[in-house]
Protein backbone atom coordinates (compact mmCIF):
# COMPACT_ATOMS: atom_id res chain seq x y z
CA UNK A 1 0.00 0.00 0.00
CA UNK A 2 2.56 2.54 0.98
CA UNK A 3 4.49 1.67 -2.42
CA UNK A 4 1.32 2.59 -4.41
CA UNK A 5 0.53 5.84 -2.79
CA UNK A 6 3.75 7.10 -3.03
CA UNK A 7 3.52 6.06 -6.78
CA UNK A 8 0.60 8.27 -7.20
CA UNK A 9 2.25 10.38 -5.58
CA UNK A 10 4.96 10.54 -7.91
CA UNK A 11 2.77 10.75 -10.75
CA UNK A 12 1.16 13.68 -9.44
CA UNK A 13 4.32 15.37 -9.09
CA UNK A 14 5.33 14.14 -12.72
CA UNK A 15 2.01 15.49 -14.35
CA UNK A 16 2.33 19.19 -11.83
CA UNK A 17 5.64 19.09 -14.05
CA UNK A 18 4.17 18.83 -17.37
CA UNK A 19 1.89 21.38 -17.25
CA UNK A 20 3.45 23.61 -19.62
CA UNK A 21 2.41 20.85 -21.99
CA UNK A 22 -1.15 21.22 -21.06
CA UNK A 23 -0.30 25.44 -21.51
CA UNK A 24 0.72 25.28 -24.65
CA UNK A 25 3.70 23.60 -25.29
CA UNK A 26 2.92 20.88 -27.70
CA UNK A 27 4.69 17.30 -26.45
CA UNK A 28 6.59 17.21 -29.53
CA UNK A 29 8.81 20.39 -28.11
CA UNK A 30 8.78 18.86 -24.62
CA UNK A 31 10.09 15.12 -26.32
CA UNK A 32 12.59 16.66 -28.91
CA UNK A 33 12.59 14.98 -31.94
CA UNK A 34 9.94 12.97 -30.81
CA UNK A 35 6.45 12.37 -29.74
CA UNK A 36 5.00 11.62 -26.24
CA UNK A 37 1.26 9.54 -26.01
CA UNK A 38 -0.81 9.93 -22.84
CA UNK A 39 -4.03 8.46 -22.00
CA UNK A 40 -7.36 10.39 -21.99
CA UNK A 41 -7.17 9.65 -18.48
CA UNK A 42 -4.01 11.69 -17.91
CA UNK A 43 -4.82 14.23 -20.23
CA UNK A 44 -8.18 14.84 -18.09
CA UNK A 45 -5.79 14.93 -15.52
CA UNK A 46 -3.48 17.76 -17.50
CA UNK A 47 -6.22 19.75 -17.86
CA UNK A 48 -7.33 20.34 -13.66
CA UNK A 49 -4.13 20.71 -12.81
CA UNK A 50 -3.72 23.63 -16.02
CA UNK A 51 -6.60 25.61 -14.07
CA UNK A 52 -4.63 24.87 -10.42
CA UNK A 53 -1.67 26.48 -12.27
CA UNK A 54 -3.17 29.44 -13.43
CA UNK A 55 -4.36 30.24 -10.35
CA UNK A 56 -0.49 30.13 -9.14
CA UNK A 57 0.58 32.06 -11.83
CA UNK A 58 -2.39 34.74 -11.34
CA UNK A 59 -1.05 34.81 -7.58
CA UNK A 60 2.64 35.06 -8.14
CA UNK A 61 2.32 38.23 -10.40
CA UNK A 62 -0.51 39.81 -9.06
CA UNK A 63 -0.21 39.51 -4.87
CA UNK A 64 1.21 42.61 -3.87
CA UNK A 65 3.71 41.36 -1.76
CA UNK A 66 6.85 38.84 -2.71
CA UNK A 67 5.47 35.32 -2.00
CA UNK A 68 7.70 32.40 -2.00
CA UNK A 69 6.65 29.78 -4.95
CA UNK A 70 7.55 26.50 -2.59
CA UNK A 71 4.94 27.79 -0.36
CA UNK A 72 2.14 27.93 -2.86
CA UNK A 73 2.76 24.31 -3.74
CA UNK A 74 2.68 23.32 0.07
CA UNK A 75 -0.32 25.54 0.48
CA UNK A 76 -2.36 23.30 -1.98
CA UNK A 77 -0.85 20.18 -0.73
CA UNK A 78 -2.58 21.18 2.41
CA UNK A 79 -5.55 22.17 0.33
CA UNK A 80 -6.36 18.88 -0.73
CA UNK A 81 -7.04 17.67 2.77
CA UNK A 82 -9.97 19.91 3.35
CA UNK A 83 -12.51 18.46 1.52
CA UNK A 84 -11.63 14.89 3.74
CA UNK A 85 -13.36 17.08 7.13
CA UNK A 86 -10.88 15.40 9.10
CA UNK A 87 -8.70 16.54 11.81
CA UNK A 88 -6.59 13.30 11.55
CA UNK A 89 -5.71 13.58 7.74
CA UNK A 90 -3.53 16.50 6.51
CA UNK A 91 0.16 17.15 5.15
CA UNK A 92 3.51 17.10 6.60
CA UNK A 93 6.22 19.38 5.39
CA UNK A 94 9.63 18.43 5.78
CA UNK A 95 10.19 20.19 8.67
CA UNK A 96 7.12 18.13 9.90
CA UNK A 97 8.07 15.21 8.76
CA UNK A 98 11.66 16.16 11.06
CA UNK A 99 9.54 17.16 14.02
CA UNK A 100 7.36 14.42 13.97
CA UNK A 101 10.16 11.55 13.88
CA UNK A 102 11.38 13.35 17.25
CA UNK A 103 8.04 12.55 18.82
CA UNK A 104 8.17 9.24 18.30
CA UNK A 105 11.70 9.07 19.31
CA UNK A 106 10.68 10.45 22.66
CA UNK A 107 12.79 13.79 23.12
CA UNK A 108 12.01 16.97 21.28
CA UNK A 109 11.73 20.61 21.18
CA UNK A 110 8.87 22.19 21.99
CA UNK A 111 6.94 23.12 25.50
CA UNK A 112 5.51 19.33 26.68
CA UNK A 113 2.13 19.21 26.09
CA UNK A 114 0.03 16.48 24.79
CA UNK A 115 -2.71 17.81 22.88
CA UNK A 116 -5.86 15.58 21.65
CA UNK A 117 -8.55 16.67 18.81
CA UNK A 118 -12.12 16.56 20.41
CA UNK A 119 -14.80 15.72 17.49
CA UNK A 120 -17.63 16.48 19.27
CA UNK A 121 -16.39 20.40 19.08
CA UNK A 122 -13.66 20.24 17.25
CA UNK A 123 -11.68 21.90 19.89
CA UNK A 124 -7.70 21.43 20.85
CA UNK A 125 -7.35 19.34 24.40
CA UNK A 126 -4.86 19.37 26.28
CA UNK A 127 -4.54 15.73 27.84
CA UNK A 128 -1.05 15.72 29.45
CA UNK A 129 1.58 18.24 30.77
CA UNK A 130 4.79 16.95 31.53
CA UNK A 131 7.01 17.50 34.17
CA UNK A 132 9.16 20.06 34.64
CA UNK A 133 8.65 21.10 30.91
CA UNK A 134 8.27 24.23 30.24
CA UNK A 135 4.53 24.46 30.00
CA UNK A 136 4.10 23.30 33.13
CA UNK A 137 6.45 25.99 35.02
CA UNK A 138 4.19 28.43 33.09
CA UNK A 139 1.31 27.04 34.57
CA UNK A 140 -0.55 25.49 31.21
CA UNK A 141 -2.71 22.63 32.68
CA UNK A 142 -3.84 19.18 31.64
CA UNK A 143 -7.79 19.98 30.68
CA UNK A 144 -7.20 23.44 28.90
CA UNK A 145 -7.91 23.67 25.42
CA UNK A 146 -5.86 25.61 23.01
CA UNK A 147 -7.46 28.18 21.19
CA UNK A 148 -4.47 30.60 19.48
CA UNK A 149 -0.89 29.68 19.04
CA UNK A 150 1.04 33.41 18.48
CA UNK A 151 -1.52 35.17 16.01
CA UNK A 152 -3.01 31.64 14.53
CA UNK A 153 -6.75 30.47 15.85
CA UNK A 154 -6.71 27.17 16.06
CA UNK A 155 -9.06 24.04 16.29
CA UNK A 156 -8.68 20.59 15.76
CA UNK A 157 -8.36 20.72 11.79
CA UNK A 158 -5.21 23.17 12.30
CA UNK A 159 -3.83 20.44 14.98
CA UNK A 160 -0.71 19.76 12.52
CA UNK A 161 -0.45 23.69 12.25
CA UNK A 162 -0.44 24.68 16.19
CA UNK A 163 2.23 22.00 16.93
CA UNK A 164 4.16 23.29 14.31
CA UNK A 165 3.90 26.64 15.90
CA UNK A 166 4.71 25.67 19.42
CA UNK A 167 7.85 23.58 17.99
CA UNK A 168 8.93 25.79 15.10
CA UNK A 169 11.82 27.59 17.19
CA UNK A 170 15.22 26.73 18.92
CA UNK A 171 15.44 26.25 22.80
CA UNK A 172 14.49 29.66 24.43
CA UNK A 173 12.39 31.65 22.47
CA UNK A 174 8.82 31.70 23.11
CA UNK A 175 5.18 31.28 22.00
CA UNK A 176 2.50 32.60 22.82
CA UNK A 177 -0.30 30.01 23.39
CA UNK A 178 -3.98 31.05 24.36
CA UNK A 179 -6.01 28.51 26.35
CA UNK A 180 -9.45 28.36 27.01
CA UNK A 181 -10.25 27.53 30.85
CA UNK A 182 -13.51 27.23 32.38
CA UNK A 183 -14.67 29.76 30.25
CA UNK A 184 -11.75 31.99 30.54
CA UNK A 185 -9.46 32.82 27.86
CA UNK A 186 -5.83 32.93 28.83
CA UNK A 187 -2.29 33.69 26.99
CA UNK A 188 0.48 32.06 28.39
CA UNK A 189 4.11 33.15 26.93
CA UNK A 190 5.97 30.00 26.87
CA UNK A 191 9.98 29.47 26.41
CA UNK A 192 10.86 26.54 24.44
CA UNK A 193 12.92 23.57 25.41
CA UNK A 194 13.90 20.02 25.50
CA UNK A 195 11.26 18.07 26.34
CA UNK A 196 11.59 14.25 27.56
CA UNK A 197 8.02 12.17 27.31
CA UNK A 198 7.72 9.79 30.42
CA UNK A 199 5.49 6.97 28.78
CA UNK A 200 5.41 4.52 31.65
CA UNK A 201 4.93 5.63 35.73
CA UNK A 202 4.85 2.07 37.91
CA UNK A 203 5.06 0.98 41.87
CA UNK A 204 3.87 -1.98 44.19
CA UNK A 205 0.88 -1.62 45.94
CA UNK A 206 -0.17 -3.17 48.89
CA UNK A 207 -1.26 -7.15 48.57
CA UNK A 208 1.34 -7.76 45.64
CA UNK A 209 -0.81 -5.47 43.66
CA UNK A 210 1.18 -3.82 40.57
CA UNK A 211 0.22 -0.32 38.90
CA UNK A 212 1.35 0.65 35.30
CA UNK A 213 0.81 3.78 33.72
CA UNK A 214 0.68 4.12 30.28
CA UNK A 215 0.77 7.83 29.21
CA UNK A 216 0.66 7.61 25.34
CA UNK A 217 2.03 4.60 22.96
CA UNK A 218 4.89 6.19 21.42
CA UNK A 219 8.41 7.50 22.09
CA UNK A 220 9.96 4.39 24.18
CA UNK A 221 6.73 3.42 25.76
CA UNK A 222 7.23 -0.32 24.65
CA UNK A 223 10.36 -0.81 25.63
CA UNK A 224 9.68 0.86 29.47
CA UNK A 225 6.62 -0.93 29.54
CA UNK A 226 8.25 -4.45 29.10
CA UNK A 227 11.16 -3.74 31.27
CA UNK A 228 8.89 -2.27 33.99
CA UNK A 229 6.53 -5.16 33.68
CA UNK A 230 9.34 -7.56 34.42
CA UNK A 231 10.79 -5.80 37.73
CA UNK A 232 7.04 -6.30 38.91
CA UNK A 233 6.75 -9.49 38.25
CA UNK A 234 10.52 -10.09 39.88
CA UNK A 235 9.26 -8.75 42.87
CA UNK A 236 6.03 -11.02 42.99
CA UNK A 237 3.38 -9.58 41.89
CA UNK A 238 0.14 -10.93 41.75
CA UNK A 239 -2.31 -8.79 39.64
CA UNK A 240 -1.90 -5.91 38.09
CA UNK A 241 -3.75 -2.72 37.41
CA UNK A 242 -3.57 -1.12 34.12
CA UNK A 243 -3.84 2.95 33.59
CA UNK A 244 -4.80 3.75 30.20
CA UNK A 245 -6.75 7.44 31.55
CA UNK A 246 -6.26 9.95 29.55
CA UNK A 247 -4.06 7.88 27.22
CA UNK A 248 -4.42 9.70 24.04
CA UNK A 249 -3.17 6.61 21.73
CA UNK A 250 -0.21 6.46 19.28
CA UNK A 251 0.87 3.53 17.45
CA UNK A 252 -0.56 -0.01 16.92
CA UNK A 253 2.55 -1.43 16.93
CA UNK A 254 3.09 -0.79 20.63
CA UNK A 255 -0.82 -1.73 21.56
CA UNK A 256 -0.20 -4.95 19.92
CA UNK A 257 3.04 -5.29 22.08
CA UNK A 258 1.32 -4.93 25.39
CA UNK A 259 -1.30 -7.65 24.31
CA UNK A 260 1.20 -9.57 23.58
CA UNK A 261 2.23 -9.64 27.11
CA UNK A 262 -1.36 -9.86 28.06
CA UNK A 263 -2.84 -12.11 26.12
CA UNK A 264 -2.22 -15.67 24.36
CA UNK A 265 -2.90 -16.29 20.78
CA UNK A 266 -6.15 -14.45 20.98
CA UNK A 267 -7.34 -11.93 18.09
CA UNK A 268 -6.32 -8.52 19.44
CA UNK A 269 -8.48 -6.06 16.73
CA UNK A 270 -9.42 -6.20 12.84
CA UNK A 271 -9.67 -3.82 10.34
CA UNK A 272 -11.64 -2.47 7.56
CA UNK A 273 -10.81 -0.25 4.81
CA UNK A 274 -13.02 1.31 1.99
CA UNK A 275 -12.41 -1.69 -0.16
CA UNK A 276 -13.54 -3.92 2.57
CA UNK A 277 -10.18 -5.95 3.10
CA UNK A 278 -10.31 -7.20 6.58
CA UNK A 279 -7.13 -7.82 8.46
CA UNK A 280 -6.90 -8.97 11.75
CA UNK A 281 -3.84 -8.90 14.48
CA UNK A 282 -3.33 -11.47 16.76
CA UNK A 283 -1.29 -11.78 20.13
CA UNK A 284 1.78 -13.87 19.62
CA UNK A 285 3.06 -13.71 23.79
CA UNK A 286 1.39 -15.42 26.95
CA UNK A 287 -0.87 -14.04 29.37
CA UNK A 288 0.61 -13.17 32.55
CA UNK A 289 -2.00 -15.57 34.24
CA UNK A 290 -3.25 -13.17 37.11
CA UNK A 291 -6.07 -11.24 37.56
CA UNK A 292 -5.92 -7.89 35.94
CA UNK A 293 -7.91 -4.61 36.14
CA UNK A 294 -7.69 -2.11 33.60
CA UNK A 295 -8.58 1.88 34.13
CA UNK A 296 -9.40 4.08 31.59
CA UNK A 297 -12.18 7.54 31.26
CA UNK A 298 -13.10 9.98 28.05
CA UNK A 299 -10.01 10.51 27.00
CA UNK A 300 -8.47 6.98 26.49
CA UNK A 301 -8.24 6.94 22.32
CA UNK A 302 -7.52 5.15 19.83
CA UNK A 303 -4.52 2.36 20.18
CA UNK A 304 -5.74 2.60 24.09
CA UNK A 305 -9.07 1.44 23.01
CA UNK A 306 -7.70 -1.37 20.91
CA UNK A 307 -6.17 -2.54 24.20
CA UNK A 308 -9.19 -2.10 26.13
CA UNK A 309 -11.25 -3.57 23.50
CA UNK A 310 -8.96 -6.99 23.35
CA UNK A 311 -8.39 -7.27 26.89
CA UNK A 312 -12.89 -6.83 27.44
CA UNK A 313 -13.66 -9.09 24.87
CA UNK A 314 -10.82 -12.34 25.86
CA UNK A 315 -12.23 -11.77 29.49
CA UNK A 316 -8.60 -10.55 30.20
CA UNK A 317 -9.24 -8.16 32.54
CA UNK A 318 -12.25 -6.31 34.11
CA UNK A 319 -12.70 -2.91 32.69
CA UNK A 320 -13.28 -0.14 35.19
CA UNK A 321 -13.90 3.84 35.18
CA UNK A 322 -15.85 6.04 32.18
CA UNK A 323 -16.52 5.39 28.81
CA UNK A 324 -13.89 5.73 26.42
CA UNK A 325 -13.55 8.75 23.68
CA UNK A 326 -14.59 6.72 20.89
CA UNK A 327 -11.42 7.02 18.26
CA UNK A 328 -11.59 3.98 16.45
CA UNK A 329 -10.15 4.86 13.12
CA UNK A 330 -5.83 4.20 11.70
CA UNK A 331 -4.04 6.83 10.05
CA UNK A 332 -1.21 5.68 7.62
CA UNK A 333 1.86 8.08 7.51
CA UNK A 334 3.68 8.28 4.04
CA UNK A 335 7.19 10.34 4.02
CA UNK A 336 8.18 11.01 0.55
CA UNK A 337 11.73 11.28 -1.28
CA UNK A 338 11.38 14.94 -1.10
CA UNK A 339 11.41 14.64 2.85
CA UNK A 340 7.76 15.85 2.95
CA UNK A 341 5.14 13.30 4.00
CA UNK A 342 1.49 12.89 5.28
CA UNK A 343 -0.89 11.00 7.04
CA UNK A 344 -4.51 9.84 6.22
CA UNK A 345 -7.34 7.88 7.87
CA UNK A 346 -7.28 4.46 5.68
CA UNK A 347 -8.90 2.57 8.40
CA UNK A 348 -11.68 1.84 10.99
CA UNK A 349 -10.82 -0.73 13.16
CA UNK A 350 -12.83 -2.95 15.69
CA UNK A 351 -12.63 -5.09 18.86
CA UNK A 352 -12.19 -8.80 18.59
CA UNK A 353 -15.85 -9.37 18.56
CA UNK A 354 -16.92 -7.20 15.92
CA UNK A 355 -17.95 -4.26 18.00
CA UNK A 356 -17.83 -0.31 16.59
CA UNK A 357 -15.42 2.11 18.38
CA UNK A 358 -15.33 4.98 16.06
CA UNK A 359 -17.88 7.44 18.27
CA UNK A 360 -19.17 4.88 20.46
CA UNK A 361 -16.37 4.71 22.79
CA UNK A 362 -15.87 1.14 25.14
CA UNK A 363 -18.05 1.25 28.16
CA UNK A 364 -16.65 -0.21 31.54
CA UNK A 365 -17.88 -3.47 33.21
CA UNK A 366 -17.59 -1.49 36.48
CA UNK A 367 -18.35 1.95 35.89
CA UNK A 368 -16.70 4.56 38.29
CA UNK A 369 -16.78 8.29 37.80
CA UNK A 370 -14.03 10.07 39.23
CA UNK A 371 -14.54 12.18 42.51
CA UNK A 372 -14.02 15.98 42.20
CA UNK A 373 -11.98 16.41 45.11
CA UNK A 374 -9.51 13.19 43.76
CA UNK A 375 -8.55 16.20 40.72
CA UNK A 376 -5.38 18.12 42.84
CA UNK A 377 -3.03 20.41 41.38
CA UNK A 378 -2.50 20.88 37.90
CA UNK A 379 -5.83 18.65 37.13
CA UNK A 380 -3.63 15.92 37.95
CA UNK A 381 -4.99 12.82 40.14
CA UNK A 382 -4.97 12.85 43.67
CA UNK A 383 -3.57 9.45 44.28
CA UNK A 384 -4.82 9.63 47.77
CA UNK A 385 -8.09 10.50 46.36
CA UNK A 386 -8.47 8.24 43.34
CA UNK A 387 -11.54 6.64 44.06
CA UNK A 388 -11.00 4.57 41.04
CA UNK A 389 -7.68 3.48 41.64
CA UNK A 390 -9.46 2.44 44.84
CA UNK A 391 -12.12 0.14 43.30
CA UNK A 392 -9.66 -1.46 40.88
CA UNK A 393 -7.45 -2.29 43.67
CA UNK A 394 -10.57 -3.69 45.67
CA UNK A 395 -11.90 -5.91 43.33
CA UNK A 396 -8.18 -7.45 42.95
CA UNK A 397 -7.69 -7.70 46.27
CA UNK A 398 -11.07 -10.11 46.23
CA UNK A 399 -10.24 -11.89 42.87
CA UNK A 400 -7.29 -12.91 45.20
CA UNK A 401 -8.95 -14.01 48.03
CA UNK A 402 -11.18 -15.67 45.98
CA UNK A 403 -8.28 -17.97 44.28
CA UNK A 404 -7.09 -18.88 47.69
CA UNK A 405 -10.17 -19.74 49.65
Amino acid sequence: MAQQVRGMFRRFMIVAAALTLALGLSAAALAGSGTVTITQEEYELLQQYKHIEEIRQLISRMYYRDIDPDSLMTGAMRGLFDPLEDPYSFYYSKDDVIKMNEQLSGDYKGIGVQILAQSEDNSLLIVRVFPDSPAEEAGIRSGDKIIQVDDLPVDAFEMNRAVEIMRGGPAGTTVEVTVERGGEDIMFTVPRGDVHMNNVESSMLDGGIGYIRLYSFEGTMAEEYEATLEELKAQGMAALVLDLRDNPGGLTSYAERVANTLLDDELIYLTSDRYGLEVRYYADGQSLGIPLAVLCNGQSASSSEILIGALRDNDAAVIIGEKTYGKGIIQSVYEFPEGDGMQVTSQQYFTPDGSVIHEVGIEPDILVELNEDAIGENTMIDPDKDNQLKAAVEYLAGALAGERE
